[in-house]
């Protein structure tokens, strides 16, 4: 999963993708871990995740690494005391490339 980042103290945009329509708001919500009252504030007329869709995601928690050159799941684990593991679950990748912002 791809997600653009303008940067972590700002609202940040997401396009819905065809897999996540299916979901719940509820479970959307949850999956970014941010507030659900701002996230309604933000996208006041959402009902339903419709694939294209473009919205406005409040500030997360979750913490984001940008991929340097050289770097792989390991050194990056090593860096945020985790496992290789753990960071492949959570990006749902095997694979790191230059410039990608993976979930911590």
């Amino acid at each position: 999963m791809k997600i653009s980042i303008q940067n972590s103290n700002k609202p940040w945009f997401y396009t819905v993708k065809l897999s996540d329509e299916g979901q719940s708001l509820e479970s959307f919500k949850a999956r970014f871990c941010f507030d659900a009252g701002e996230f309604e504030f933000l996208n006041p007329n959402l009902t339903s995740l419709r694939a294209g869709d473009l919205l406005i995601l409040p500030p997360s928690p979750q913490y984001f690494h940008t991929v340097a050159p050289l770097e792989t799941y390991q050194t990056i684990a090593d860096m945020y005391n985790t496992s290789t593991d753990e960071l492949i679950a959570k990006n749902k990748t095997q694979t790191t490339f230059v410039g990608q912002r993976i979930y911590i």
